[in-house]
């Protein structure tokens, strides 16, 4: 599982810290300044890549990696 987490790119890992630390999309959009599509598309990369269905199994793999 490993391998999946590198190849994950920096803004998607970064996304996926700001919804473990609870923001939403809309949030996130505003901090990073960029539209909320886009959020929300890194998402559905990031879990494609990491072959989960949802994003808090995302984070729980992440977190459990220290990868966030």
């Amino acid at each position: 599982m490993k391998n999946q987490v590198k190849k994950l790119t920096s803004r998607q890992v970064e996304i996926l810290r700001f919804r473990a630390n609870g923001y939403i999309y809309k949030e996130i959009a505003h901090e990073l300044g960029i539209c909320e599509d886009t959020v929300k598309e890194h998402v559905s990369i990031a879990l494609t890549k990491l072959h989960f269905k949802t994003v808090t199994q995302a984070i729980v793999h992440l977190v459990r990696e220290n990868i966030i």
